[in-house]
Order: C-alpha cells, then sequence, then structure tokens
C-alpha cells in the first residue's frame, strides 16, 4: 500500500525511470506527470514585439488540464494543513505542490509505522492513497488516452447479451456493443451487461470462446510494449 503510494507520489513529482520495451529491454527518462501538467495548463503563447504587448497565437489552455491541476492542488492543500507539523516543513519558503505532496506522502507512510495508528493525521486524510493513484491514472489519460474497441456481434459468454443501453453524446438513448477491449495495462475486456471483466491472460479464455486466434492475442499480451497496443 504504502509502497504504490511512494511509487505514484514519485511519477507525480519527479523524474522515473520507465520500461518502455522489455525485449530488448528500453529504459527511458519520465518527466514528472505534474510537470507536464503543468505545461498543458500555460497556453504556449509569448509576448509579441508590438507596442500593444499582446500575445502571439499559439497552443490554447487545456481546459481539462487545469480543472484536474486546481483539483489536485485543492486536495494536496488540505491534507497539507491536515498533517502539517510546525516543527516540519518541506523545503525553504516556497512550498512547492511538488513538496506538499510528498511531504503529506511521508506523513502517512509514518503514520503505518506507528502501532497507535495515524493520531496526527485526522479522518479521512488516510485517502489521500486513492486519490494520488487515481490522479496518476487521469494524467497518463489525459496525455495518453486508451483505446476501446467495441466487438460487435459478438454475445458474452456469461450473460449472452450482445448489445447495451447507452446514452449517446447528444443525450439520446442508444445501443451500443456489449463486449469492449480496453487496450491499455493490463489489456482488458469487458462487458456492459453483466459487467464481467477478462483482464490479461484471461482474454486468451475469452477469445478461445468467441472464436478469435488466441496465438495473436498471446503475442499481444506477452507484446514488451508495456502500454499496449494502441
Amino acid at each position: 500500500m504504502i509502497v504504490d503510494l511512494m511509487r505514484d507520489v514519485d511519477r507525480l513529482t519527479i523524474t522515473t525511470k520507465t520500461v518502455v520495451s522489455k525485449n530488448p529491454l528500453v529504459v527511458v527518462d519520465a518527466p514528472p506527470l505534474l510537470g507536464q501538467l503543468r505545461a498543458a495548463v500555460k497556453p504556449s503563447g509569448e509576448k509579441s514585439s508590438g507596442g500593444s504587448g499582446g500575445a502571439v497565437s499559439g497552443t490554447p489552455l487545456d481546459l481539462s488540464a487545469l480543472e484536474l491541476m486546481t483539483q489536485i492542488q485543492d486536495e494536496v492543500n488540505r491534507a497539507y494543513w491536515l498533517v502539517k507539523d510546525a516543527s516540519r516543513r518541506p523545503g525553504i519558503g516556497g512550498y512547492t505542490l511538488e513538496e506538499r505532496l510528498r511531504f503529506v506522502a511521508v506523513r502517512v507512510a509514518e503514520s503505518y509505522d506507528r502501532p497507535e495508528g495515524p493520531a496526527f493525521i485526522p479522518a479521512p486524510r488516510p485517502d489521500i492513497l486513492e486519490d494520488v493513484h487515481s490522479w496518476v491514472e487521469k494524467i497518463d489519460h489525459l496525455f495518453d488516452p486508451v483505446k476501446v474497441v467495441p466487438l460487435p456481434d459478438h454475445a458474452c459468454p456469461v450473460c449472452r447479451a450482445t448489445r447495451v443501453a447507452v446514452t449517446l453524446d447528444t443525450g439520446e438513448a442508444g445501443e451500443a456493443p456489449a463486449l469492449t477491449v480496453r487496450f491499455g495495462t493490463p489489456l482488458v475486456a469487458s462487458c456492459g451487461g453483466c459487467e464481467t471483466r477478462w483482464p490479461g491472460a484471461q482474454m486468451l479464455d475469452l477469445a478461445a470462446v468467441l472464436g478469435g486466434n488466441t496465438q495473436v492475442m498471446a503475442h499481444v499480451l506477452g507484446s514488451g510494449n508495456d502500454n499496449g497496443v494502441t
């Protein structure tokens, strides 16, 4: 639990090593996710040289990134003031978002080492564990959206549904294939009718039931691309 928390905090706040291929082994430096999110929030237009002092056109402000950054800032600041200790402050002076988040994470981690429990962390602040992981997933999705592919004309082997009711972008009622495949880590198939899921290697079982090529599926699952097929 705490190992997962600190790994997620590292991904958000510092440069980390990421394996992009296992065969051959390729490891790259992944920039901190909060830094990437902050860059998306700031428009890229620069001051023009004219007397108007205006800005030249650049990449427009990413409103999704702004909304997510605001949410993270609010949650981290709230958690920081709940767990702060006047005798222990992160950094000197500025207390950046990254410093506050790391400070909160360390305090939460320390609380689990105490026999008396997280006495200095008022409830429900341990939910920062779930918050941090969701931020990593949301930022990953923002910059590398997960591809979801429908499997039309195939019935779910559990509930036998082929189509399910959905709400269209227009707000109207519609239908969509019941079975879909989410290309991510791990690869996951799911049924929108009974909500059965086939993650990872279980995709081989589903492919066999649906009459698919299990050898191709095995190759996809064993691929060195940790991000799945997109």
